[in-house]
């Protein structure tokens, strides 16, 4: 009962073990006799060196073999005299053994998770990086596109200022008769014929079609006489102005047509002949 860790079984014991010695003096002399005096009192000196048992064991796995071969020494002298781990340090042992097995499961799992995280992170950045190599093609082929259609409007442009300047002198050649009359009579026909000029500019300069206009060009330019006596023009006029691109289009090649297929057959006529 004296050796006991708890205090309390301690202290009973040994009040138990005083009355007993007050009241008979035998039992003092057996005891005395018996050497157990000398053997308690060696063994309570020795019991504070317990403390030292967690501190020994953790010198015994250091890297030093010096302090691990002391630590292992005095271990065993103190196994020797009975001196050991008590019931409640092996139990605070075994709590912190399962505390660092804990921790080190905690631990492992931070890193799977950080590992995991870091692989996701991978992830969402080429993710993006591709999304920005996307968008920067996308760029580039609008911008592409942009450059494309600037140059095709460009170069329609140009064709039409062409084409309207073809018809114009088309124009000009069919307004260009012998003048007769006076000379103020002469004046008039000319301002007449320039004012034709500029009617017809104003009316086809923002025709966009180069279709049309070379299809109206190629009418104008048809030297069949009985056409020409029944001055086309301001009908033709009328057809390419319509609101209507594709119904412009597709009555000036209707009547480019008819003709073209009128000259073929006079052609024929006149070899039969």
């Amino acid at each position: 009962m004296i050796h006991q860790s708890d205090e309390k079984i301690s202290k009973c014991g040994s009040k138990s073990l005083g009355d007993l010695i007050e009241e008979n003096p035998e039992i003092c002399n057996s005891l005395l006799t018996s050497g157990f005096i000398q053997i308690t009192n060696h063994t309570l000196s020795l019991e504070p060196l317990e403390a030292l048992i967690p501190i020994l064991e953790y010198l015994k796995q250091n890297e030093d073999q010096t302090l691990k071969d002391k630590a292992k020494r005095i271990l065993h002298i103190l196994a020797g005299e009975g001196i050991g781990k008590s019931q409640h340090s092996i139990r605070n042992d075994d709590e912190l053994s399962h505390e660092r097995e804990e921790n080190d499961k905690l631990r492992e799992q931070i890193k799977r998770n950080e590992e995991e995280i870091a692989r996701k992170n991978e992830q969402i950045q080429k993710i993006f990086e591709e999304k920005e190599r996307e968008t920067k093609r996308a760029d580039e082929i609008m911008e592409l596109a942009r450059l494309t259609s600037q140059q095709k409007r460009e170069l329609e442009k140009k064709q039409g200022n062409q084409l309207t300047q073809e018809i114009l002198r088309e124009f000009e050649k069919r307004l260009s008769i012998p003048l007769q009359g006076t000379e103020e009579q002469m004046q008039q026909e000319m301002e007449n014929q320039q004012d034709g000029c500029d009617s017809l500019y104003e009316q086809i300069k923002d025709i966009k079609d180069g279709r049309l206009l070379r299809l109206f060009l190629l009418i104008l330019q048809n030297n069949n006489s009985p056409i020409s006596d029944l001055q086309p023009i301001p009908g033709l006029i009328r057809i390419i102005n319509h609101p209507e691109r594709q119904v412009a289009s597709d009555a000036i090649g209707s009547l480019y047509n008819i003709l073209l297929a009128g000259t073929h057959s006079t052609s024929r006529q006149n070899g039969v002949i």
